[in-house]
């Protein structure tokens, strides 16, 4: 995006390479720190894998119970 290797962008619109190229780059750093630190979506919020999953599993299990109970009133 810098430097404009295959002429993609024609002199009118520059800027907006430029602006791609910045934002581009800002975005980069960014995910390179959070690589190096080690951070990830997981850790951030503290909600795992296994956090979901056992949350999905005591859905399930309290529907299957209301549907039980419901069978069994009837």
């Amino acid at each position: 995006m810098i430097i404009n290797f295959f002429n993609l962008v024609t002199p009118p619109f520059n800027y907006l390479r430029w602006i791609f190229a910045v934002v581009f780059g800002l975005y980069g750093i960014y995910r390179g720190y959070r690589q190096f630190k080690g951070l990830d979506y997981y850790r951030l919020t503290d909600k795992r894998d296994d956090d979901v999953e056992t949350d999905a599993h005591r859905k399930v299990e309290e529907l299957i119970k209301r549907v039980h109970d419901n069978e069994t009133k009837s």
